[in-house]
């Protein structure tokens, strides 16, 4: 896809991310509510809108760079990858680099923001076994595999317990040419892909600012504002979005990056609690 004025769309998307930002701002509270005989607070809203900020922001960010960048496509630009050319894949790593030189650690923090996003939990699908008489000899799983898939020496089973994507699976294929391995590799990776009907235990349901989630500390299932808290989630939230703006108002490309500075210096934002911005 190829956009028209694609530079407008951008400016657009970075002043909405910078209205995003000042209702997280204005939200950042320490006051309560109770809702149901539970303690409640904005944190979700505030953790919600930082994440829409950042999200907007970054897209706009590409979207100003290259006209075939589609800012429609999913709402987490800083893990999810998939709808991404190779080109576009090698500017974002770009990106992060030089985000991360202003200051460090903050695309790891812009990635705990973005796992609080709305997404659909991964659910449980038992084994997937495939007959595999033996591995091949130095075969190494790729690194992502975890407990996801393994090899049973005992009953001489390749074992699946997760969905695997199609890149994935690519991976799995790549790491050996042997006949037998491939087979397994597919019939399990079928097996777990078409699997349903396991009625899913309420723990995994990850923690995340709009529905429902389960608590591990609390063993219960929580409302996100009831389980997210100001100072925990909050705080936490504001200082790496005001860290993520600052840094990108002092980038390239300044048609895009310069109206942030005349942002921060109309509103004076902290990350403190009730510390509401004035203009």
């Amino acid at each position: 896809m190829i956009w028209q004025d694609h530079r407008i769309i951008a400016g657009g998307l970075r002043d909405q991310a910078c209205a995003d930002l000042l209702a997280a701002r204005f939200l950042l509270q320490s006051r309560k509510f109770t809702i149901n005989n539970q303690s409640t607070t904005f944190t979700h809203v505030v953790m919600a809108k930082c994440q829409q900020a950042c999200e907007k922001l970054l897209k706009g960010y590409f979207l100003h760079t290259d006209r075939s960048f589609d800012p429609t496509a999913g709402h987490r630009p800083m893990t999810d990858t998939t709808e991404l050319t190779e080109y576009q894949l090698q500017k974002r790593e770009s990106f992060f680099v030089t985000v991360n030189r202003g200051n460090s650690g903050i695309v790891t923090e812009l990635k705990w923001i973005e796992s609080h996003a709305p997404h659909r939990p991964r659910p449980l699908i038992g084994n997937n076994p495939a007959p595999l008489a033996a591995l091949p000899p130095g075969l190494r799983f790729p690194e992502w595999h975890r407990d996801r898939v393994r090899y049973d020496a005992n009953a001489g089973e390749l074992i699946v317990s997760d969905r695997i994507t199609r890149d994935e699976r690519q991976e799995l294929l790549n790491v050996s040419a042997d006949p037998a391995y491939n087979v397994a590799v597919n019939q399990a990776c079928d097996d777990a892909n078409n699997k349903g009907g396991l009625a899913q235990p309420l723990h995994i349901i990850p923690a995340n600012s709009e529905y429902p989630f389960w608590s591990a500390a609390a063993g219960v299932l929580v409302t996100p504002a009831h389980g997210l808290d100001p100072r925990g989630h909050g705080i936490r939230a504001m200082k790496v979005t005001l860290a993520f703006f600052r840094t990108l108002s002092r980038s390239d490309p300044r048609p895009y990056t310069g109206p942030l500075e005349s942002f921060f210096d109309q509103y004076s934002l902290s990350s403190d609690l009730d510390a509401f911005p004035e203009t």
